[in-house]
């Protein structure tokens, strides 16, 4: 006769051992990375990769001959195994479980190889003019500018977790600003683009206003403009259609195009107008460009001061309407103010489109630091054309982060008022 025996109970001590690896293992799963450190993971890599090979420096007897392009082991020696070492630290600090201390700790380090990069790029270009002669050149190689562009991309993954103000700041400014201290202070005076700066100095600042006169005016004539065609579009269906259509023609014609077909009634303007023609309008120079400038930069403004007024939660312009405030009166002191952060990033797309389009200047003899890039071409000088660039991307994001900061300001204030 069959007897049923039930299961043998589970051992204590193996019950407890099998829960314990059950829950060793459910806390290594956990343990996973997340997207801000493969983010940095890659950047650390990267920077490791350039520093160990490629052309960090390139040594030259002049301006003109070719030279030697060397990479920033046979360069710095020793320092070059202490930008490894930093490179392998912030590796280290994107490892599962680092967290929010990892982040600082990587970005802070990013912030230091950055100027520890710059500095031994200075001190070898230092000695490298003082034994060959002062007509010597040390070029910045592309490993260089690689390596600066990966320990943004660490700065960059750091900073979602830098939850406060000051904490964002700390991640991503010490390093430009201690950049910044060498160049003003002349510490980076033997390489070369400091050197074409030098040789090129009134051409460089002369280009640098002109550049930012583009910037600034084609942005705030577009600004007065676009705020009257978006309130126009917002507030009159019949406008909508013309205003769009209009600007969505000179957004997508060529600038070069564009350029070309103002050519001949600018020209004609100049030559009919004696107060244009005072002014400098003509069919070259700075007149053409400013209105393709201007014809650009419309769009972006346009577009969000009229999305920014439809959007409009309509129980807040009935509660102005019920309170017996005017259209013109519920315009300037309740639909405008809450719509200003959307025209402010309006203002900050057109403002960086401005500053980059307007290289297009040097074309038709507007000036600006195209020139000095297009020079640099002729010439072939590499530090030339890097010269008139740097320049021109450092504007564009100055000019994104200011209006990004103010955005940001106007919108905490917003909250802080509605709640």
């Amino acid at each position: 006769m069959l007897k049923w025996h039930s299961p043998a109970k589970t051992p204590r001590w193996l019950r407890r051992s099998t829960s314990s690896r059950m829950a060793s293992s459910s806390n290594t799963g956990t343990l996973r990375l997340s997207g801000d450190q493969i983010v940095g993971m890659a950047g650390a890599l990267l920077g490791a990769l350039v520093t160990a090979v490629g052309t960090y420096l390139e040594l030259r007897p002049n301006r003109i001959l070719g030279g030697d392009s060397v990479t920033a082991i046979a360069a710095f020696g020793p320092g070059a195994w202490a930008l490894l070492g930093l490179w392998a630290l912030m590796f280290a600090a994107c490892l599962p479980g680092t967290g929010r201390t990892g982040a600082m700790v990587r970005g802070l380090v990013a912030n230091t190889t950055m100027v520890v990069s710059v500095l031994l790029v200075a001190r070898r270009a230092t000695a490298f003019v003082a034994q060959s002669g002062d007509v010597a050149r040390a070029s910045l190689g592309i490993s260089f500018w690689l390596s600066l562009g990966a320990a943004y991309i660490v700065i960059f993954s750091a900073l979602p977790r830098a939850k406060s103000r000051n904490a964002r700041a700390l991640v991503s400014l010490p390093g430009i600003v201690m950049i910044a201290g060498l160049l003003f202070t002349g510490q980076l005076n033997s390489l070369s683009i400091l050197v074409e700066y030098a040789v090129n100095a009134d051409s460089f600042n002369k280009a640098l206003v002109q550049q930012l006169s583009y910037t600034l005016g084609a942005t705030g004539i577009a600004l007065v403009i676009g705020l009257l065609a978006g309130v126009g579009a917002a507030k009159n269906p019949r406008l909508e259609g013309p205003v769009f259509a209009t600007l969505n023609i000179a957004q997508v014609l060529p600038s070069l195009s564009f350029i070309g077909l103002l050519i001949v009634p600018m020209g004609w303007l100049g030559l009919n107008f004696p107060a244009l023609k005072a002014l400098g309008v003509s069919g070259i120079g700075w007149a053409p460009v400013f209105v393709v400038l201007l014809s650009y930069a419309l769009y972006p403004i346009t577009r969000n001061v009229y999305t920014s007024l439809k959007t409009l939660d309509e129980s807040i312009t009935d509660a102005a309407r019920g309170m017996g405030m005017k259209p013109i009166q519920r315009l300037f002191t309740v639909e405008l103010p809450l719509a200003f952060p959307v025209i402010i990033a309006g203002v900050r797309i057109a403002a960086v489109q401005t500053t980059a389009a307007a290289i297009l200047a040097a074309l038709v003899g507007g000036g600006g630091l195209g020139q000095i890039v297009f020079f640099g071409v002729q010439q072939t000088a590499t530090d030339l054309i890097l010269l008139g660039v740097i320049p021109i991307v450092a504007l564009s994001l100055t000019i994104d982060a200011s209006l990004r900061f103010v955005e940001t300001l106007v919108r905490t204030a917003q909250e802080g008022g509605l709640t």
